[in-house]
């Protein structure tokens, strides 16, 4: 009997581990699809007015989906080559200043700008390091992104963690860190938001902390 229950017991743990893994491989691909499909309806109902005249052809859901995002692709592009222009960029710079004074839009407007510019600009880098961080008090460590440096009053450098939340690293805290207590990962910025994203699942067994010496060590650099 002891033997059959043994094997019943790495039964019922192979059938569960494969199970967890089936979940673990089809949800993202089911969430990847559902966003893709609403993305597509959201821009088929914007653009609508413009595919009326398609209607007569009576074209399939999916080829007037398709459309859409081409269409849609096209009118970035064009507004992207528009921007170039010097008459242009005057135009939205005065846009932006009459847009800049009102109320609640206009700090909304600016927060929105910068989280865009800080990532969208190629020459610079939104997160410098992984760190890990005491929070939110001790012995609990956190992982976190560094985004740069800030001098206090006194002088004092500080280092800019951001900590994102989990699963959704789009939200999260910013620290203001003494130095010495950020202490920087051997890991990416890619690897630390894969943790993050999956809640802790896909994560390395060992956490490798960076000498504190070493030169390459980016957490108390300057922001430029």
């Amino acid at each position: 009997m002891g033997m059959w229950a043994d094997l019943l017991v790495q039964v019922k743990h192979g059938l569960r581990r494969r199970l967890v893994a089936g979940f673990l491989a089809v949800i993202p691909l089911a969430v990847t699809v559902l966003v893709v499909r609403f993305l597509l309806e959201t821009l088929r109902h914007l653009l609508d007015p413009l595919l009326q005249p398609l209607n007569r052809y009576h074209l399939p859901a999916v080829a007037l989906m398709v459309l859409s995002l081409v269409l849609f692709v096209v009118l970035i592009y064009v507004i992207g080559l528009l921007t170039s222009h010097f008459l242009v960029q005057r135009l939205i710079g005065w846009l932006e200043h009459r847009l800049l004074r009102v109320p609640i839009v206009g700090s909304v407007y600016a927060s929105t700008k910068q989280v865009v510019d800080t990532l969208g600009t190629g020459d610079r880098v939104a997160f410098q390091a992984v760190v890990l961080v005491t929070y939110p008090s001790a012995p609990t460590q956190t992982i976190g992104l560094v985004t740069g440096t800030i001098t206090m009053a006194d002088g004092q450098l500080y280092t800019k963690v951001f900590v994102p939340t989990v699963p959704n690293p789009m939200s999260g805290f910013l620290l203001l860190v003494p130095p010495g207590e950020a202490r920087e990962v051997d890991m990416t910025v890619e690897e630390a938001l894969k943790v993050i994203v999956s809640i802790g699942i896909i994560a390395p067994e060992t956490l490798h902390l960076k000498p504190a010496d070493n030169p390459e060590n980016r957490v108390h650099e300057t922001s430029p």
